[in-house]
């Protein structure tokens, strides 16, 4: 009988500390605002030169970038994240695609893709233990 009320407590205890914790936990809507955006710009220029009549000496210029998207943590640690990203020529592929490196980004005038998106889950435990002595 003892022990059932203990066990009892223990899941009263439980409920009235633990599951506040995590109501506590921003809304989907608080992440959106709180999120971390970042990026990088890059620019290449690619050039072939045979020096030789019989080969086509090539060229190719990309401008493109990746941008990053990461929520806050929501609903006791859930994060998504997205990364988008591009390589543009700019026009500058000029008209004759003999004249065209595809090294970069192919005969295209532009890539764009979604390179990743993922839902990430933080476990984040706390030490209830005293702190170390020296």
């Amino acid at each position: 009988m003892l022990q059932k009320n203990r066990c009892s407590i223990i899941m009263v205890a439980y409920f009235v500390f633990a599951i506040p914790t995590f109501a506590q936990a921003d809304s989907p809507t608080n992440s959106i605002q709180k999120s971390d955006i970042s990026g990088t710009i890059r620019s290449c220029y690619f050039s072939k030169l045979y020096g030789a009549a019989a080969e086509n000496n090539m060229d190719a210029y990309s401008l493109g970038g990746i941008l990053n998207v990461k929520t806050a943590p929501f609903l006791g640690g859930f994060i998504v994240g997205v990364s988008f990203f591009t390589a543009n020529d700019l026009g500058t592929h000029g008209n004759n695609p003999k004249n065209v490196d595809t090294t970069l980004m192919g005969i295209a005038s532009s890539i764009n893709a979604l390179g990743q998106a993922y839902i990430q889950y933080e476990i984040l435990t706390a030490c209830w233990c005293a702190p170390a002595t020296r």
